[in-house]
């Protein structure tokens, strides 16, 4: 459940950071590109299925130094509602003060109006560039 907002059931296994690969292949140039990304405000990763994104950074995380937050996507977390529960969810596992009345407002819960959760995430999200970058 994310905290502030309790009737929202969150599945675990989807915040949890994968183990490296004991025979996998190692990517050292492509950790390092990892690790270039951290002075930008954004890395994507993209590629199909199947070709390691996963595992890639299953071993880029369990050497880095920062605090993570994880999170696997699926087909159901093309809802707006959901992804943000998720993404709220996500980014308290590294700290549990981030976001915690952003749910209520998600979900339409109290009195704001349409753009009260975008301004509660937009509120969130600059919490933990603050304290993490």
């Amino acid at each position: 459940m994310i905290m502030g907002y309790m009737s929202t059931q969150i599945l675990a296994t989807k915040l949890h950071i994968p183990s490296p690969r004991r025979r996998g292949v190692s990517r050292p140039r492509l950790v390092e590109r990892l690790n270039e990304g951290l002075h930008h405000r954004l890395s994507l990763i993209a590629a199909p299925a199947g070709f390691g994104k996963t595992t890639l950074l299953s071993e880029w995380v369990a050497g880095c130094k920062r605090p993570v937050a994880w999170l696997s996507l699926d087909r159901a977390d093309n809802d707006p509602n959901r992804f943000l529960a998720y993404l709220v969810a996500a980014l308290q596992t590294v700290g549990p003060d981030i976001g915690p009345h952003a749910p209520r407002s998600l979900f339409g819960v109290g009195r704001g109006g349409r753009g009260e959760g975008r301004t509660s995430k937009i509120n969130t999200t600059r919490s933990w560039k603050t304290r993490c970058g």
